[in-house]
C-alpha cells in the first residue's frame, strides 16, 4: 500500500515564507504547521466521532488536516500577514474545509485559493481556458493586522490520492 509523508521540508518552507512576509517582523512572528490524520470512529448511540492523530502518514483515500498557528511575539502590530498552507503533492484540497478567519468582533478574513502559489482568488474552484478544473495548490489568508501577543489559527483538509 502506497503511503505519503510530509517531511521537515514543510517547516523549512513555512520558516522561509514567514521571512518573506515582512522583513522587519520575520523574527517576531512564530509560525507553526502541524498535521493530523483524521480518523472516524463510532461512539455511543451510533454517533460518529472524529479523532485527530498526529503525523501525516495516511493511505490513499484518507483525510489529513493541516493546522497553521501564527503568533505575533513582537511588541508592534504585524500588518498584512499572509498565512499560506500549501496543498501537498499526492493530495487534493477538500472544498469547504478552509473557513474564514474571525479576528475580533468585526474582522472576517476569507480564505484565498491558488493553483500556482502566486496568484490567489476568493473562488475555490478554478478553471483553465477550456473549462477544466485546476487543482488547488495553496490556500491563504491575509491578516490585516495581528496585535502583539495575538495568535490566529487556520486549517485545511486534504484527501490522499
Amino acid at each position: 500500500m502506497k503511503r505519503h509523508r510530509a517531511t521537515s521540508a514543510w517547516s523549512a518552507f513555512l520558516l522561509a515564507f514567514s521571512l518573506l512576509l515582512s522583513p522587519g517582523l520575520a523574527q517576531k512572528l512564530k509560525v507553526e504547521l502541524k498535521s493530523y490524520r483524521v480518523v472516524l470512529t463510532k461512539g455511543e448511540h451510533g454517533l460518529v466521532l472524529e479523532k485527530l492523530l498526529p503525523g501525516v502518514q495516511a493511505p490513499p483515500g484518507e483525510v489529513i488536516l493541516y493546522r497553521l498557528v501564527a503568533k505575533n511575539e513582537g511588541e508592534e502590530p504585524a500588518r498584512y500577514v499572509q498565512l499560506v498552507i500549501p496543498v501537498p503533492e499526492h493530495t487534493t484540497y477538500i472544498p469547504g474545509s478552509a473557513c474564514p478567519l474571525k479576528i475580533g468582533p468585526d474582522v472576517l478574513v476569507p480564505p484565498q485559493f491558488s493553483t500556482n502559489g502566486e496568484d490567489f482568488t476568493l473562488t475555490p474552484v478554478l478553471k483553465d481556458e477550456e473549462g477544466n478544473e485546476l487543482a488547488i495548490t495553496h490556500v491563504a489568508w491575509v491578516v490585516p493586522e495581528l496585535a502583539p501577543g495575538a495568535e490566529v489559527e487556520v486549517s485545511i483538509r486534504v484527501k490522499v490520492r
